[in-house]
This record gives C-alpha cells, sequence and structure tokens, in this order.
C-alpha cells in the first residue's frame, strides 16, 4: 500500500496507474526519510556555520511533502470510477489503514517502553493511539482520518463547488485557520492549544485542489506539459527566497512574518513541478522496476516504521559515542535508505494476491 492511498485506495484491481502520481508518491516518500535523518543537524549545527546554512535550507526545501500527499491523495480518490458507500469506505480504510497503524504504534510503545523512555498506562496508551503523539511523524494519520470521516462533505462539495472560487476558498480557509484557529478554540476552551497541526484545517486546500484537479485531469495533465518550464523555474526561484528567509529567520537576522503564507506558495509550485516531472519521465524505464512498483505500493509502511531505525541507530552512535553531527548524519542516511529499500524489495517479493 502506498502513502497516497493511505487516503484514496481508489485505483480498481487491474487499473493503470497514473505514472506521475506513483513518481511523485515515491520521491516524496524518499524526502521524507531525508527530513527526519536531517533533523539532528538542523538543530545542532552552529548557525553562523556554512554546514548549518546548507542543512536547513535542503530540510525546508523538502517540506513540502506531506502536502503533497494530500494533493496526489485527493487526486487519486477522485480519478477512480468506481464508487463505493461510505460504509465500505470507512470498512477499507479502517482495516488497510488504521490496523497497519496500531500495529506499528504497538511496536513503538514496547520500544519507549523497554528503553525506559516513557511508560504507558492504559488511559496514557489511548490518548497517544488517538493523538498520534507518541512519535511525530503518527500526526499523518490522524489527519487522514479527519479526512475520511468527512468524505460524503469533499464528495459533496467537489461535484456541486466551481473549481476556481472552491480553491480560493479553501485555500482562504485555511490561511485562515492557521492564523487564528487556535485563538478562537483557546477562547472557547479558556485553556491555550497548540495542537492546530492535528487539525485537517492546516491542509484542507491540498486535498480539495487534488480532487478538483481530479475531474478535470487530462486538461490538468496538459496544463503540467504545457508549463513546464514555467513551473519548473517558478518552483526554483521560490525555493531559493524560502532558504534564504528560514536562513535569516533562525539566524535572528531578519524575521520575516510572512514567511509561513509564502511557504504556501512554494508548496504548491513544489507540487506542481514535481507532477510535472513525473509526466515528463513517465516512459522512463525506471517505473517498471519491481522495486519502484513495490516502493510505491509500500511507502505507507515505510512512513510508518522508518523513525524507529533512526532511534536504533541513534541509540548505538550513543553507546559507540560517536559525537561528530557530521559523520553520525551520513551514517544514519546510509542505514535508514539501506534498510527501508531492503524492507521494500522483501515486501515485493510477498506472493501477490490473485484477482478474482
Amino acid at each position: 500500500m502506498n502513502i497516497t492511498e493511505v487516503v484514496t485506495y481508489t485505483i480498481a484491481p487491474g487499473e493503470t496507474r497514473r505514472k506521475e502520481l506513483s513518481f511523485c508518491n515515491v520521491f516524496f516518500c524518499l524526502l521524507v526519510l531525508f527530513i527526519h535523518t536531517i533533523a539532528e543537524p538542523v538543530d545542532t549545527y552552529l548557525r553562523d556555520s556554512i554546514p548549518y546554512f546548507l542543512a536547513v535550507g535542503l530540510w525546508r526545501l523538502s517540506s513540502f511533502v506531506v502536502q503533497g500527499y494530500f494533493f496526489i491523495s485527493g487526486t487519486r480518490l477522485f480519478l477512480s470510477p468506481r464508487r463505493q458507500s461510505i460504509g465500505a469506505f470507512w470498512l477499507g480504510r479502517a482495516r488497510r489503514v488504521l490496523l497497519p497503524y496500531i500495529a506499528v504504534f504497538c511496536i513503538f510503545a514496547l520500544y519507549f517502553t523497554l528503553t525506559g523512555a516513557l511508560t504507558l498506562t492504559p488511559a496514557s496508551f489511548l490518548y497517544n493511539l488517538v493523538t498520534g503523539k507518541l512519535c511525530g511523524h503518527f500526526y499523518y494519520v490522524i489527519l487522514i482520518c479527519q479526512f475520511y470521516l468527512l468524505m460524503p462533505l469533499w464528495r459533496q462539495i467537489v461535484q456541486k463547488t466551481d473549481p476556481v472560487l472552491g480553491m480560493l476558498t479553501s485555500l482562504l480557509v485555511m490561511i485562515l485557520c492557521k492564523l487564528y484557529l487556535p485563538d478562537v478554540i483557546s477562547l472557547i476552551t479558556g485553556k491555550p492549544f497548540a495542537d492546530n497541526g492535528l487539525l485537517f484545517t492546516s491542509y484542507l486546500f491540498y486535498f480539495l485542489a487534488g480532487a478538483w484537479c481530479a475531474r478535470f485531469y487530462d486538461r490538468f495533465r496538459i496544463f503540467l506539459d504545457r508549463y513546464r518550464l514555467s513551473l519548473l523555474v517558478t518552483w526554483a526561484v521560490l525555493g531559493g527566497i524560502n532558504w534564504i528567509f528560514i536562513w535569516l529567520n533562525s539566524r535572528g537576522i531578519y524575521y520575516a512574518v510572512w514567511l509561513e503564507v509564502f511557504h504556501i506558495l512554494y508548496c504548491i509550485y513544489a507540487i506542481l513541478g514535481c507532477l510535472s516531472l513525473g509526466y515528463l519521465l513517465q516512459d522512463q524505464k525506471v517505473f517498471s522496476t519491481p522495486l519502484f512498483k513495490s516502493a510505491d505500493k509500500w511507502s505507507y509502511h515505510v512512513y510508518l516504521i522508518h523513525p524507529l531505525v533512526i532511534f536504533l541507530v541513534n541509540s548505538l552512535f550513543w553507546r559507540l559515542g560517536l559525537t561528530s553531527v557530521t559523520l553520525r548524519f551520513g551514517l544514519r542516511t546510509v542505514s535508514v535508505y539501506g534498510s527501508m529499500i531492503l524492507l521494500v524489495w522483501l515486501l515485493g517479493k510477498l506472493p501477490k494476491k490473485k484477482k478474482k
């Protein structure tokens, strides 16, 4: 199962997959691994050093993948000609998404308990399971479950709303919720609210934009092909601005209050640029290799389990007394990518279900 199908699961058996979407799915998965492996250098390097400048810039430019996942998830969902009852839809997601999440959650809980990092009571176990707070990357599962529960609403909105007006409205709602929803919730509850990132409103535009693009997908692909150069150049220019100002922000040289809203614009062009590249490269042989197909299929499992490799490797570094941040980053990168490629290869060897 791939991570974008965590939201979709709409490609019927035997149906041709959109190669540009598969390209993005695998590429985004690789970037997620990179973001998590480079987290220590970003936090640890001296902020006036060149390594920090490189690390924080590359980390920032990679930080569009979750937004991208929601975009292509919405696209795949509404591309499918198959219609499901909402009950069947929810049941399928529970089996394919929640069960792997619960299994991996239990593995992480056991690891943290055995290492003495925390002690979970039944109440705290349930709380962390529902909120995804046991490990940071679990928030993705919590978010997509919210999109699942509201699927009847998305179907109505996508079918009955003008795409341009709908995209603009969803973008505005998302920005306003990012800026002011925590204050509104705090005002209502009387308590500080710091979990805005766990609400679907933080990614609303990307999911719905992908869904609307699916309604006119042939024209959308023409757009990706015709304006590829413009998309890629704009992506590069916005990326350069993003890089410079996130570095200035982190150094305290200049605090760009507009940067997070600007990052939304960067994410949009990064997503479109990746899709355009995927469409350009769709005839490359790599798309037909067993390893690529397996990576596309099992990326959700890679996403769920890969931080455990980081924890294990970091623990080994501590035991060996390895203090070089750069060397740790290099070894961590090799370990994470190597183990996940091996996992994908092994999963690709599993017997395939017979088509009915």
